[in-house]
């Protein structure tokens, strides 16, 4: 079977990289946010059935994993009290997922909810109260996630995290609907501006601007762009996003890995910004060298040298604070944010300590080194 076949065919192959992410990531979010709150909420706005199918194996979906881990710090010296919120609209999934969940509940598995995210969002939210939450919203494409009816959720003022997986390749191909105009295309593509927020004709005329080239980047780059400042603007509580993108192997193409999707976090606070970015780089590690690891196509090794490549980050520090004094916070929010590259918080600060010792920045400030309070200057040498 082709890698890309298996891709999609397969569900545990496009899940591992979510539930690697997951898992990581709602420990950290739990156990720090648990030891002030009484209780942490998951939401899953899209569960499934719990658990996949493989062969005569089983494997664990999201709901399970988190439950699992749910459990699992229970028992800590420092016990944390995170339940988890489940929703699933197909009725034959549903009932697998109440079976699959049915030992951790109501003390882990708090409730499972049969019916639209979306329109379940209200009876969510009174449920939860102020608790602390982070919500997976992990559609298949661009159906049930409009930003509007989302809006509930990125307005709320205690801690809230999401994390929605945005089928980016599934953008240019729905919006490449706009050549035929029938009525499943004017579906898809309704769908696809209602996820992003935007108007049918201002998609429409974007896609006319960008999508008469072969290559769809352009397009996807621009849609994933809008996505994210919506995210951080004034009709929402939160103040920083990351989109991660997650490329394939596509068959009928050896030029630019393809992208399958992002995943797209965001947050009201830095501090979570830079752990999910650490998760995240560890996570995208692990799985295209677990998953296309033995492949002698794809080992996407020119994209992810890129991607982690200390000289980028100089570069981006020298076009964006010439001139201007900088902390290393800034620094890793300016780039976490506004570029695609995959370093870890540390790597930021050595790149920074490095260039300080080698003449290129100037230490502005006197005192202890502090990521969040000395600034730095570049050095011109001109």
């Amino acid at each position: 079977m082709a890698w890309d076949e298996q891709f999609f065919i397969q569900p545990r192959l496009t899940s591992k990289l979510k539930h690697l992410v997951l898992r990581a990531y709602m420990k950290e979010f739990a156990y720090h946010l648990g030891s002030v709150r009484p209780v942490v909420y998951y939401v899953d706005g899209f569960a499934g059935a719990g658990a996949y199918g493989h062969d005569t194996r089983t494997e664990d979906g999201s709901p399970l994993l988190i439950a699992r881990l749910a459990q699992e710090i229970s028992t800590y010296s420092r016990p944390i009290d995170l339940r988890c919120l489940n929703v699933e609209s197909d009725l034959k999934r549903f009932r697998s997922l109440e079976e699959a969940t049915e030992p951790f509940r109501p003390g882990i598995v708090e409730k499972n909810y049969h019916g639209s995210f979306a329109e379940l969002i209200p009876e969510i939210l009174s449920r939860i109260g102020s608790a602390p939450t982070f919500f997976f919203i992990d559609p298949f494409g661009t159906k049930d996630i409009a930003f509007a009816d989302l809006l509930p959720i990125f307005n709320r003022e205690r801690r809230t995290e999401v994390l929605i997986t945005l089928h980016t390749d599934g953008i240019a191909k729905k919006a490449g609907y706009f050549a035929r105009e029938d009525a499943t295309a004017r579906k898809l593509t309704a769908h696809l501006a209602a996820a992003l927020g935007v108007s049918l004709e201002r998609l429409r005329q974007v896609w006319s601007e960008t999508g008469k080239l072969k290559d769809t980047t352009q397009f996807e780059n621009r849609a994933l762009a809008y996505y994210l400042r919506r995210l951080r603007s004034n009709a929402t509580r939160f103040a920083f996003t990351k989109a991660f993108k997650v490329l394939y192997y596509r068959r009928d193409t050896f030029a630019e890995p393809p992208v399958c999707f992002h995943l797209v976090f965001a947050t009201q606070h830095q501090e979570g910004l830079f752990e999910m970015n650490d998760v995240m780089v560890e996570a995208l590690d692990t799985f295209y060298r677990d998953v296309y690891g033995g492949s002698f196509i794809p080992t996407f090794e020119a994209e992810r040298k890129r991607q982690e490549d200390p000289t980028a980050v100089r570069r981006e520090m020298e076009a964006d604070f010439s001139g201007t004094p900088f902390t290393v916070n800034e620094l890793k929010c300016h780039c976490m944010q506004q570029t695609d590259y995959l370093l870890k918080s540390g790597e930021y600060t050595k790149i920074v300590r490095d260039m300080v010792r080698s003449g290129a920045l100037q230490k502005l400030d006197s005192g202890p080194l502090s990521n969040s309070k000395t600034r730095y200057r570049i050095v011109n040498r001109s």
